[in-house]
């Protein structure tokens, strides 16, 4: 099956723009990681190592959510941008682990959105997590920041308990599938406004937007004989 998934990258971070000062609330504000991992460098206590050393550094990560699980589907999307919402988080942080290194990028979460992508982000790049982490101290070392992050948790929460559906609900699925109609959700494209962004952020937006559209018609291609009732949407 086609997923969000193939793009191999966080596309939000390659549409920020990156500058040399981290967001205020870094140290007062709720943080939210979002980790992706390419298969071949997947490491399943990233997560862990990544907390210790978070907290340590008085940033309270309250949230972690590995990027195809937050991109899991329309309603996914939805109700995990909601809850993160009702939770106050202001602070986004993106681990990008892949063959070339590691990459770190810290935004701002937008009040009716995922990103603000009007403000400013910061990013350190480097061969190991440690490397990355001993960038972060190190520019934190040279701001004069408010700290009021006491009561970090001391291990990363993996599992947010996000309700998809309201009401009971019943998992139970028809043994013949002509019974009842199936929905197919295509891939959103992004409108993100243009007048912030650069020459390369705008080529990435297009060429992803190409992908998006190349997989929709792929979807569409696969559904055009299914012999029983369907939804596009």
């Amino acid at each position: 099956m086609l997923t969000q998934g193939v793009w191999a990258q966080i596309f939000e971070t390659h549409l920020m723009s990156i500058s040399g000062s981290l967001p205020e609330g870094i140290t007062s504000d709720r943080v939210c990681v979002v980790i992706y991992q390419m298969p071949e460098v997947e490491d399943q206590t990233l997560a862990q190592k990544l907390h210790i050393n978070l907290k340590a550094m008085g940033i309270d990560a309250i949230q972690y959510l590995y990027y195809d699980q937050l991109y899991g589907g329309q309603d996914v999307y939805r109700k995990t941008l909601a809850t993160l919402q009702k939770r106050n988080i202001r602070v986004l942080m993106f681990l990008e682990v892949s063959t070339q290194g590691f990459a770190l990028t810290i935004g701002t979460m937008s009040d009716a959105k995922w990103v603000d992508f009007k403000a400013k982000a910061w990013q350190a790049k480097g061969q190991t997590m440690n490397e990355v982490l001993i960038r972060l101290a190190n520019k934190m070392k040279t701001l004069d920041l408010p700290y009021s992050n006491y009561l970090i948790p001391d291990s990363p929460e993996l599992r947010p308990q996000i309700r998809l559906f309201s009401g009971t609900h019943f998992p139970r699925y028809p043994t013949q599938l002509k019974r009842f109609p199936l929905a197919v959700s295509l891939f959103p494209s992004l409108t993100v406004d243009g007048a912030f962004l650069n020459d390369q952020q705008r080529a990435y937006l297009f060429q992803y937007n190409e992908r998006v559209a190349l997989n929709n018609a792929r979807i569409q291609e696969i559904f055009s004989d299914y012999p029983y009732q369907s939804r596009i949407s």
